[in-house]
């Protein structure tokens, strides 16, 4: 019966050297119970039990482009000449000439692009200009009456 015993206690020390031996060989132990994470559910099912698609994600509404409003600019006519003389303006600007003076003028593109009728004081003509360029304009009763509007 000794023998019995004597073997018996062998095999317990084997195995619980083994056992060190395993646990000491770099092997990971499992973690506690308390920080194991469950699985997140996925809110999708995979198996779809209607016809009907899922509903899609709200989209933002999209955001509105600021009104601008229309860019304009002004020239007075006074003591026979343009103020200013020379303007510049940006593409899409729409250019007023006051005619504060008193005698009568016009409005003439050197290049025929706009042309007032006469102007007395009081009387305004305006013009948007739509197109990149410098427009050298003059008064068609005073030819001494020059100006120049540049759009960019």
């Amino acid at each position: 019966m000794n023998k019995k015993i004597t073997v018996s206690i062998i095999i317990v020390v084997a195995l619980a050297t083994a056992g060190i031996l395993w646990l000491s060989s770099g092997t990971p132990a499992l973690a506690p119970t308390e920080n194991i994470i469950p699985p997140t559910p996925n809110p999708v099912s995979p198996i779809q039990t209607s016809a009907t698609p899922p509903t899609p994600a709200p989209q933002p509404a999209p955001i509105p482009a600021p009104k601008t409003q229309p860019a304009e600019a002004g020239v007075t006519v006074k003591n026979f000449a343009f103020s200013p003389a020379d303007l510049t303006v940006s593409v899409g600007t729409k250019v007023t000439w006051t005619q504060d003076d008193s005698t009568p003028h016009t409005i003439v593109s050197n290049s025929g692009v706009f042309k007032s009728g006469t102007l007395n004081r009081g009387d305004k003509f305006s013009f948007t200009f739509t197109e990149p360029g410098t427009y050298p304009y003059h008064c068609g009763i005073h030819a001494s009456m020059v100006g120049k509007i540049i759009a960019q």
